[in-house]
């Protein structure tokens, strides 16, 4: 497969997974298959300057629905980078 046929793979795996974590609460990969995954894409952009305008890289989260409850979080949910250690957490 050539690298622009991934791309297009990609972002439309990558958009699918999106739908089914924040539109259906039931995620079918999980968090670290979907960086994986999210990363092969950046790369792939970066390396071919191929970037889809519906790619994941170049939105932040999904189409609101309208249908979700609004909930207030006690504790703010902020993001760590991408950390997958204890060591990196630490580090911050």
């Amino acid at each position: 497969m050539n690298k622009i046929a991934q791309i297009h793979e990609l972002v439309a795996k990558l958009n699918q997974y999106r739908h089914e974590y924040y539109n259906l609460a039931a995620p079918s990969v999980s968090d670290a298959q979907y960086d994986l995954l999210f990363d092969l894409l950046a790369s792939l952009e970066k390396e071919t300057g191929c970037v889809m305008a519906n790619s994941p890289t170049q939105t932040v989260g999904y189409q609101v629905v309208d249908g979700l409850e609004k909930v207030s979080h006690p504790i703010p949910l902020l993001s760590l980078d991408k950390t997958k250690s204890v060591e990196e957490v630490s580090a911050l």
